[in-house]
């Protein structure tokens, strides 16, 4: 996951980090999202191998709207995640400099690299 930092002034809240739901804890977040949406596992599978999804011929457009909540989430968990001893790159530095995690920008980095990368996804930090 890539990591965007931004001063307080910013008054963009859509994708608070405190959005999971309470029965994200309850199972393992991939499994949960293949029980409850086929469409949606089937999406993030795709972003994150590079491999069109069954019956399309390119991760397009498509996948990537199909697997935003369920992508973002996954990203707000390994960022969550790698703190701590397992902590490592961007968002740890961030956080040990004062960085604030307030949530995911889906699709924020649209390069190839970025898609590749991380699926476009980008960690939002607040100093304040």
């Amino acid at each position: 996951i890539q990591t965007i930092d931004q001063d307080d002034d910013d008054d963009d809240d859509d994708d608070d980090a405190s959005e999971t739901s309470d029965h994200a804890n309850a199972k393992p977040t991939l499994r949960r999202i293949l029980d409850e949406d086929s469409s949606t596992y089937e999406a993030i599978k795709s972003i994150a191998t590079g491999i069109p999804r069954p019956g399309h011929s390119v991760v397009g457009q498509g996948t990537y709207r199909d697997g935003e909540h369920g992508w973002t989430e996954l990203a707000l968990r390994y960022v969550k995640g790698n703190t701590g001893d397992n902590a490592g790159g961007e968002a740890e530095l961030y956080q040990s400099k004062g960085g604030e995690l307030v949530g995911i920008d889906h699709l924020a980095d649209t390069s190839r690299e970025g898609l590749m990368d991380a699926g476009g996804a980008m960690a939002r930090f607040e100093f304040k």
